[in-house]
């Protein structure tokens, strides 16, 4: 009895023995298989996508000048081929008993008749009675065409003057761009700086088309209608001062005795406050230095011709008022004067 129920218990001891590793294995299996199975992932975000950027199908175009299709004489033409097909662009005058006429045309394809027509000129001042004969004119002779907002499509861009004022200014200046779903426009008048009058200041606005413009567009018409303002101006502007109008309007001042020296694209204007007139200088020559810039002119002082030397620093100089301006100045004229001060683009 005692060797068979030992033998019973050894049986059953290798049997629990068998089925404890066992199940160790199949623990051990499945650590492994969890351990190896790869992690669930989270999809990746589909890449944005991309609008890709047109491809400029605009193409300038040369070709013959034409002649028909418009009224009076051609002043300018410009041809392009965009997706809409060829495009022609024509200005024209007509020169009447009461003035100059402008017209303007934009013709596509092959068709003799214009898309868009637009007609503008003398008929448009308020008539008087003085015997004045009013004037227009394109500005430059000119008609530019380029794409210039980047879309593929051309458009061309001109601008022109209407003068009711028979040359005393301001001249009315419009700027238009055509080509495009809409006509986009500029509208305003020109500057005018007298000596010893009341000024007119240049003005602009822009019609809705113009200012929901892209940003590239409207850059373009804005520096043309600036070349226009600088060359239209009455009295004509010094041509060298176009690279330093940031200079216009500036106000140099000095005490001891008190003086006044005024920046403007045609001439400066200096005052003495006493009983001399106020005084034009015309520019001679006008050059960048370091951190200044010298400015050489002539003008009539009291009855007496004066050369000018104008030295305008980039040095903060305070006032007497307290404030201190953005510019030293130093004035010499060719008897010896000198006058020395401070300036800024905006001055009392």
């Amino acid at each position: 009895m005692k060797s068979s129920t030992s033998a019973t218990q050894n049986a059953l001891a290798r049997v629990t023995i068998v089925l404890t590793l066992a199940l160790i294995s199949t623990i051990a299996l499945s650590c492994d298989n969890a351990e190896s199975a790869p992690a669930a992932k989270t999809p990746a975000p589909a890449p944005a996508s991309v609008e890709p950027e047109p491809d400029s199908g605009f193409v300038a175009l040369t070709g013959p000048a034409p002649e028909s299709g418009y009224a009076g004489s051609l002043v300018a033409y410009t041809r392009w081929e965009d997706a809409s097909g060829d495009n022609l662009v024509v200005l024209s005058k007509e020169t009447a008993e009461t003035g100059a006429v402008l017209h303007a045309y934009h013709f596509r394809g092959t068709s003799d008749e214009p898309v868009w027509t637009h007609e503008d000129g003398a008929w448009s001042c308020e008539q008087s009675d003085s015997a004045a004969v009013a004037e227009a004119g394109f500005y430059r002779d000119g008609v530019w065409a380029d794409d210039y907002d980047g879309d593929g499509l051309g458009e061309a861009m001109f601008a022109y003057r209407v003068d009711c004022s028979a040359g005393t200014g301001p001249f009315r200046l419009e700027l238009l761009v055509v080509g495009g779903p809409e006509v986009l426009a500029m509208h305003g008048t020109t500057r005018v700086d007298p000596v010893d009058a009341p000024r007119t200041a240049a003005s602009v606005r822009h019609d809705d088309s113009m200012a929901a413009a892209p940003e590239s567009l409207r850059s373009e018409a804005q520096r043309l209608w600036n070349d226009a303002q600088f060359d239209l101006a009455v009295p004509a502007a010094y041509p060298g001062f176009y690279d330093y109008m940031r200079y216009d309007g500036v106000v140099l001042r000095g005490e001891n005795p008190p003086w006044a020296l005024e920046l403007l694209p045609q001439y400066m204007i200096l005052d003495l406050f006493g009983d001399a007139a106020r005084t034009a200088i015309s520019y001679d020559s006008i050059t960048p230095g370091d951190g200044e810039l010298v400015i050489e002119g002539s003008g009539k002082l009291e009855a007496w011709d004066h050369g000018f030397r104008v030295r305008i620093i980039e040095n903060p100089t305070p006032a007497p008022d307290g404030k201190t301006y953005e510019f030293e100045a130093v004035v010499e004229w060719s008897d010896g004067t000198r006058r020395t001060g401070w300036g800024g683009a905006s001055i009392e």
